[in-house]
């Protein structure tokens, strides 16, 4: 960047005159939020474009370390979703490593999901190889395969599983709904929601948090803003 170059400069150019070194400032160093996921028994996170990348760490991180072996840096997690936003297709499509991965690893499979949403409307610009109404189509094929049979098409990822900016409030409440099952009677069960994204994004997912808390579950909100 911009700032790192211009200080490899002034190193530089104080060796070259043998004249001192500039005086350097830090501050930090700063927790990231996703740090603290191999702390939490249910996790949701939630990245934005290239705010994905700390969750991609994580499942890198997870699929490696269950393929040599039990894993006791995640030993404690028990669930863990992502959801991945981005307004681009393409960026999606490498993700089927780690999904494949998943599916066949037993101590993953209930464990981890991965789900990809698309944000930006749905393309349907003509090309030399693809019509309009194709393109449609296309669309409207995938969106209804998902409504049949979406575990099938979750396993071939690579196109999106959701379409639209997601509702936070009902999202996280469905999340809820799905653990509730394991919640032993009296006890509250806490969700760790960890996000990285921009500020629409994080106030969103801050909003469902506070409106879904209760006697019973806390929503607590990790997020780092770009």
């Amino acid at each position: 960047g911009d700032w790192t170059t211009r200080f490899k400069e002034l190193l530089a150019e104080a060796q070259k005159s043998r004249s001192p070194y500039p005086e350097i400032c830090l501050r930090g160093g700063y927790g990231a939020p996703a740090q603290n996921i191999q702390d939490e028994k249910h996790v949701v996170m939630v990245g934005a474009g290239v705010g994905a990348t700390p969750f991609l760490s994580f499942l890198a991180t997870i699929c490696d370390g269950e393929q040599k072996g039990p894993s006791s840096k995640f030993q404690k997690l028990e669930s863990a979703v992502f959801y991945w936003l981005s307004r681009e297709p393409e960026d999606f499509v490498w993700v089927n490593k780690y999904n494949s991965i998943i599916a066949a690893t037993p101590s993953l499979k209930n464990r981890v999901s991965v789900r990809l949403v698309l944000t930006k409307g749905m393309e349907t610009s003509e090309t030399n190889e693809c019509s309009a109404a194709e393109a449609a189509l296309f669309w409207i094929g995938v969106q209804v395969a998902l409504r049949l049979d979406s575990q099938s098409v979750v396993q071939e990822l690579g196109a999106p599983t959701q379409f639209g900016r997601p509702n936070w409030k009902k999202e996280l409440g469905d999340r809820y709904k799905e653990l509730v099952k394991y919640q032993k009677k009296g006890e509250k069960m806490e969700i760790g929601v960890y996000a990285c994204g921009n500020n629409m994004l994080v106030q969103s997912l801050e909003d469902a948090c506070d409106s879904l808390d209760s006697d019973e579950v806390d929503f607590k909100l990790f997020a780092e803003q770009f």
